[in-house]
């Protein structure tokens, strides 16, 4: 089991103090269910201390690798910022950093809400989300914070998305 969170690690790119407490495969839905929390010191013996009780828990979709769907839930202390993370995301929104400028990138070079679900194999519920926090200015992605000349980064988004979608 170590080295398959040892793995994880690798693939998401997580860093010390954090760590994969736990990954569950479910091979029928084509899923990997990745825990990431902050890796709890050892004491005397090598014995765990107590995890903080004090921490909030959240869950995204993140980038699939290959033809699996990778979910990553988060276990954070309250004051620790995850803005900054490829593999969290915001506490309203459905998708990690990752994912999310991915999915922005195409809603900027004009795909369809129906093809980027087909693309990406996202739940149309989700990328609605997504893109009603993209016109109320509440995602607070890289790329959408910092519009490109004439203004193009923000054509396709509020353009009408077409049948279908």
């Amino acid at each position: 089991m170590n080295d398959e969170r040892s793995l994880w690690r690798k693939l998401l790119h997580i860093d010390e103090p954090w760590t994969v407490l736990d990954s569950k495969v479910d091979t029928a839905r084509r899923r990997h269910d990745v825990t990431i929390g902050v890796e709890v010191p050892r004491g005397w013996f090598g014995l765990g201390r107590r995890a903080p009780a004090d921490a909030q828990v959240a869950s995204w979709r993140h980038v699939d690798f290959g033809e699996w769907e990778i979910h990553v839930r988060v276990a954070a202390p309250r004051d620790v910022d995850l803005r900054r993370l490829p593999w969290a995301g915001e506490p309203d929104l459905p998708f990690t950093h990752a994912l999310s400028q991915h999915v922005f990138a195409l809603l900027r070079e004009g795909c369809s809400l129906q093809a980027i679900c087909t693309l990406l194999n996202l739940p149309i519920g989700d990328l609605w989300r997504f893109r009603y926090a993209i016109d109320q200015g509440r995602w607070t992605g890289a790329e959408a914070a910092a519009p490109s000349a004439g203004g193009a980064a923000q054509a396709p988004v509020d353009a009408p998305a077409g049948p279908g979608a």
